[in-house]
């Protein structure tokens, strides 16, 4: 919770991240959703067009699902004012506020602050 604490507060110019939101729009766990419906969507398929799949099916069926999962988070990105991405968010947001973050503690949200606080100054 404390990064993405941070960042949001980073991003919205504000120097105390304990107001901001726990959950974050571009946080990994918004790959899972699509993963996994990519994977068994392309499981049913490939159970459908092969007799035997073979590992290295399963190999590129998951390569496939991967490259899907990351094509729509970063097509939720470009277009994050839309109903269909709001709507593609809520089950990353629901794992991270249900199992993948918790609330900082004021010890833990100083070194987030203080770790982004070096990020920035080293990238200029």
């Amino acid at each position: 919770g404390v990064e993405h604490k941070a960042i949001a507060a980073y991003e919205h110019g504000d120097q105390d991240a304990a107001d901001a939101a726990k959950e974050h729009d571009r946080c990994g766990s918004h790959l899972m959703a699509p993963l996994l419906a990519a994977n068994v969507a392309g499981a049913a398929l490939l159970k459908k067009l092969v007799e035997r799949p073979r590992p290295v099916h399963g190999a590129a069926l998951s390569l496939a699902s991967v490259g899907l999962a990351v094509e729509v988070f970063a097509w939720s990105e470009r277009h994050n004012a839309s109903k269909l991405a709001k709507a593609l968010r809520v089950p990353g947001h629901e794992l991270q506020r249900l199992i993948g973050t918790r609330e900082p503690t004021a010890e833990q949200l100083e070194v987030g602050r203080a770790a982004l606080g070096e990020i920035v100054r080293v990238e200029g």
